[in-house]
């Protein structure tokens, strides 16, 4: 079924949403293969979705053993939200890294 063109909905709305884009980069330095690193950035990913309903992706350095490049993004009501998300963000991620993983950047956009 596709979408019927509405009429009354010129393409231009009232509404604004911002978005959230975080990059960061990751050494994992007791990886020894990609099924290694894959293991903890998957698990990075999907603790990250499931908390914080972001969109999460390996966008960089596949494939490198030790090191990966992994973006975040998030769309929000307002930007004082996304700038409460992005703390807490970088927050949750050092703490599920201790002792795994080492964030090298963290670097964020809001759009």
């Amino acid at each position: 079924m596709s979408a019927q063109p509405d009429d009354n909905f010129s393409g231009k709305t009232d509404v604004e949403a911002p978005l959230m884009v975080i990059r960061m980069q990751i050494r994992i330095p007791h990886s020894h293969s990609l099924k290694e690193k894959r293991k903890v950035i998957k698990s990075l990913k999907e603790r990250l979705h499931n908390r914080f309903n972001v969109s999460v992706a390996e966008v960089g350095d596949v494939e490198k053993w030790q090191t990966a490049l992994v973006l975040a993004v998030m769309v929000g009501s307002d930007y004082h939200h996304l700038n409460e998300q992005q703390s807490k963000i970088r927050w949750f991620v050092d703490e599920q890294l201790v002792g795994i993983a080492e964030l090298l950047r963290f670097q964020t956009d809001i759009l």
